[in-house]
């Protein structure tokens, strides 16, 4: 099988998500990686500020050095010395992507922001699956693990088919990640990358055995949320519950 890994060029996870990179360049399922280019000045003054203003130092500070990183990125080291093909492109949905993604069995997408098209979904032979930084079907939308932190919840992630509806999809893998009261934030990002790169193998190693992807409904509860991009009065809020992002 022929997997593509679809991913940001710079992240605000250590090691730029190079645990979960790096990991799956030795693994024989997955033949290429794809990373959207998202390094521009805007990405760096943003780390930047919330670096210097104290406001989300973990965050900020690995935006700015990972966005440093990226110009000799290891990621991109590992793949090629592991004789990988890597792509980069600035859409997911430009015609000229979306004909990188049918050259594909399965396309594995992880910590990008971009919602795929239709034809983008449907490129792949098998699909497109996505690792979601909450535990779906209750945590849906953007920094879920940060909010489940700050509300004194579970915090994890969920590997699921990617449908046209956002966080969507049958659950093919669902995993709680050990949350250390007074970490920071991007510690546990840390964490979660580790347990990711399992999941995604163990994922990996069901689709060839079945020759399918295989998952449960994901239906929403009337414990489903709906979360977004903390504000600057929320992160403060979220500093004060003693969370450090």
């Amino acid at each position: 099988m022929k997997s593509l890994l679809v991913t940001s060029r710079v992240t605000f996870v250590p090691e730029n998500y190079g645990r979960l990179v790096g990991g799956l360049a030795n693994n024989p399922h997955v033949t290429a990686v794809l990373f959207l280019e998202n390094r521009d000045l805007q990405t760096f003054a943003k780390g930047l500020g919330l670096w210097l203003s104290r406001l989300a130092p973990g965050i900020g500070a690995e935006l700015v050095r990972n966005t440093l990183a990226s110009f000799r990125d290891p990621r991109e080291q590992a793949m090629r010395a592991a004789g990988k093909s890597v792509f980069t492109a600035t859409h997911i949905n430009a015609v000229e992507t979306i004909g990188i993604l049918g050259m594909f069995d399965l396309v594995i997408n992880a910590r990008t922001r971009f919602i795929y098209s239709r034809a983008a979904l449907e490129a792949p032979r098998l699909g497109c699956i996505n690792i979601h930084h909450g535990l779906l079907p209750e945590q849906r939308g953007l920094f879920c693990d940060l909010w489940a932190q700050a509300e004194g919840r579970q915090a994890g992630f969920t590997i699921h088919r990617m449908t046209r509806a956002v966080d969507d999809g049958e659950i093919i893998a669902r995993h709680e990640v050990d949350v250390i009261r007074g970490r920071r934030f991007v510690e546990h990002a840390l964490a979660s990358s580790i347990e990711e790169l399992k999941a995604v193998e163990q994922v990996l190693d069901q689709v060839v055995r079945t020759g399918r992807i295989e998952g449960i409904p994901n239906t929403k509860t009337a414990a489903t949320r709906y979360y977004r991009n903390p504000g600057i009065a929320e992160i403060r809020r979220i500093r004060q519950k003693g969370l450090q992002p």
